[in-house]
């Protein structure tokens, strides 16, 4: 992956995450799967080695016990080697199955169930066909950490065969005198007491690689800022054509807010900054509500609008910023303001009543 807009300074998201999952790419220590199947294996054989060594001992003593009775030839051999690999099926079968059940446990607890199959999929751009990524992998941080790795096991195994070979040495000078069957049995002994103490030592390397693996992984899957601000664009689509459906949204929904400002009551202004379109029923509403506001041109907008259709302007500068701040359009007005707008509710009634009144009696006047 080539580094694009700079550093890998950002935290990867979850989809770059799933994509590394989807392509086969997760955190997986070798040493650690190999460790724990020695582990495992050296278990197994300790529980189970002694059985499966007199089954194949009995398995061997029967065939070739069976080869002085019989005339050796190619149909012969066909017809005993079916039977003896089942026989040897049957004695180290378990013991294969249960390592290889532990090997995808351990993988699984690793990094989760992942099947894929891209990883087989032929890449032209693998590090193999370029010589020069070939040469940036052989001399990278990774594999000078598998170096170091591989000379700290080195030690250890050294180290391991040293002890072991200094405390069985007694036993390895007095097997001269035992017997075949003991001598064997001795040497097993002492494989199974290196191979634990190996195990045991190496364990800790692998659990020291598991968390160097992890922190390889976060870090190769971090992201450059550029590289998010693309993500942002095929998630959720352009920026720049975003910000024009919410600019054709925020156009559509004034012409819905200037269309309901001549049903209000009254217009409540700052009386430059701001003006709130306020209606109240009280038959059909719990409370007062606003149809429209707005500020600067919004607002003279809806001012030019409310002289147009005869709605009365009243201005109260802390009342028109509350509205504003407070209560969206199609809302109602919170219980705080109550008071405050009944206040300009009441004085706009009484308005309509004395025009209503000087109205009247001018039509009277004329009809006479």
């Amino acid at each position: 992956m080539a580094e694009q807009g700079g550093e890998r300074t950002e935290a990867p998201s979850q989809r770059r995450r799933q994509e590394a999952r989807e392509q086969g790419r997760v955190p997986i220590s070798m040493e650690l799967s190999s460790v724990v199947l020695l582990l495992s294996a050296v278990l197994l054989l300790g529980l189970f080695g002694q059985g499966m060594i007199r089954q194949i001992a009995a398995l061997l003593a029967q065939t070739l016990g069976r080869c002085g009775q019989m005339t050796l030839s190619m149909q012969t051999v066909q017809a005993l080697l079916p039977a003896v690999g089942a026989l040897f099926a049957n004695i180290l079968g378990p013991f294969f199955f249960y390592l290889a059940l532990i090997a995808v446990v351990v993988d699984v607890l690793q990094h989760g169930f992942v099947f894929t199959l891209q990883p087989l999929q032929p890449h032209l751009n693998a590090p193999s066909l370029s010589p020069l990524r070939g040469l940036q992998q052989i001399f990278s941080l990774r594999s000078a950490v598998h170096f170091v790795f591989s000379i700290i096991k080195l030690v250890i195994i050294v180290r391991a065969s040293v002890i072991t070979f200094r405390e069985v040495l007694p036993q390895v000078m007095g097997m001269m005198d035992m017997p075949v069957m003991q001598i064997a049995g001795t040497c097993v002994d002492i494989l199974f007491q290196l191979v634990r103490r190996m195990a045991v030592l190496l364990l800790f390397v692998a659990v020291v690689d598991y968390a160097y693996q992890r922190w390889e992984y976060e870090r190769n899957l971090r992201m450059t800022k550029e590289e998010v601000r693309e993500e942002m664009r095929r998630m959720e689509g352009d920026p720049k054509i975003k910000a024009r459906i919410r600019s054709v949204q925020m156009q559509m929904a004034r012409k819905r807010m200037f269309h309901d400002v001549p049903q209000a009551d009254v217009i409540i202004t700052n009386p430059i900054h701001f003006a709130v379109a306020v209606k109240y029923d009280i038959d059909s509403m719990p409370a007062p509500k606003v149809l429209a506001k707005g500020a600067r041109l919004v607002a003279q907008r809806i001012k030019e609008i409310a002289q147009q259709h005869n709605v009365p302007i009243v201005e109260n500068k802390p009342l028109a910023r509350a509205l504003y701040k407070e209560v969206a359009v199609g809302g109602y007005i919170p219980a705080k303001l109550y008071q405050a707008v009944a206040e300009v509710l009441a004085y706009v009634y009484q308005i309509n009543r004395l025009r209503y009144r000087s109205l009247s009696h001018k039509l009277s006047r004329m009809a006479a």
